[in-house]
């Protein structure tokens, strides 16, 4: 149905004022926990959980590892595996420390491999609640999350389809103000923000 929306849309629009969308772009982010208090604040950047996912999903290039890792030794988490990855120097492709990554997390109590639609998952609900929050900028964070996710990725979490359908709203001059496309992508944000189901199911294990 999303994707017929989607091709419905695309039909003879022409595209939005490339002005107008560097400027929402631009916006400052603002929090919306007052008119959303049910979506949980996000989780510590450096929670290991977070950067086991982002590194599932191919957010966190290699190279940045040893620089993570000295982070979070610097804010008292500390094992054996994470001081090998801080001193790793050459780093080239997660292939290099693809082991030592997993050793890391494993010693930091994340259950590793994390599943990939959990880790789809736990990073959407971030870039959520990071918006709800004031953290991102609406628009921003719609369109980097609509740039990091494939179709598959979509399909597994419910309310993707509309974010990306928002995004190709905004993009094209399809005749609604900004403003009120905004208000649909804070109103999306803050449903997938508040889907805990699944993250309450599986945290006693990850």
């Amino acid at each position: 149905m999303w994707k017929l929306l989607l091709d419905r849309l695309k039909e003879n629009r022409p595209p939005r004022n490339q002005e107008e969308m560097a400027h929402l772009h631009e916006e400052l982010p603002e929090p919306y926990t007052a008119e959303f208090p049910d979506v949980p604040a996000p989780v510590n950047p450096l929670s290991p959980h977070l950067l086991a996912a982002q590194w599932t999903c191919g957010l966190l290039l290699p190279e940045d590892m040893p620089s993570l890792a000295a982070d979070l030794l610097e804010h008292d988490f500390d094992s054996p595996s994470l001081r090998c990855l801080a001193g790793e120097i050459n780093v080239h492709s997660r292939r290099d420390i693809e082991d030592v990554v997993s050793c890391t997390f494993k010693e930091l109590s994340v259950l590793y491999p994390i599943p990939q639609q959990y880790a789809h998952e736990t990073v959407t609900r971030q870039f959520a609640r990071e918006v709800i929050a004031g953290k991102r900028n609406v628009w921003a964070a719609s369109f980097a999350l609509d740039k990091i996710t494939d179709w598959d990725w979509k399909h597994e979490i419910e309310g993707l389809y509309a974010l990306l359908y928002l995004n190709e709203e905004l993009d094209l001059d399809c005749g609604r103000p900004a403003a009120e496309i905004k208000a649909d992508l804070i109103q999306t944000f803050a449903e997938l923000g508040a889907q805990t189901d699944r993250e309450k199911q599986l945290a006693p294990h990850l």
